[in-house]
């Protein structure tokens, strides 16, 4: 009787379909993973300052939570929001 070995697509098929099932398992368990610093960069922080000015209130409060989320490194871009943005709604949000 002769044993055939698995083609080598199946078994890379195989090994992502294992890959991805760990990584969904991990995020389930685990949660979502904490902010990088790459996502706290200064224009992602200017685009949220900048919603906050939205006139759908949704949209406001979704970013200002997002820049909750963000903390400290949003500091510094908020306060000077706060001084010197036209917008009233973002400067008392800021």
């Amino acid at each position: 009787m002769k044993t055939t070995l698995p083609r080598p697509q199946a078994v890379r098929s195989a090994q992502w379909l294992i890959a991805a099932s760990l990584a969904v398992w991990a995020m389930l368990i685990l949660g979502p993973p904490a902010l990088s610093a790459a996502d706290n960069d200064a224009e992602k922080i200017d685009k949220l300052i900048q919603r906050m000015g939205s006139k759908d209130f949704s949209e406001r409060e979704a970013a200002s939570r997002e820049l909750e989320k963000i903390g400290k490194p949003a500091l510094s871009a908020l306060r000077k929001a706060a001084k010197e943005q036209k917008s009233e709604e973002i400067r008392r949000r800021a």
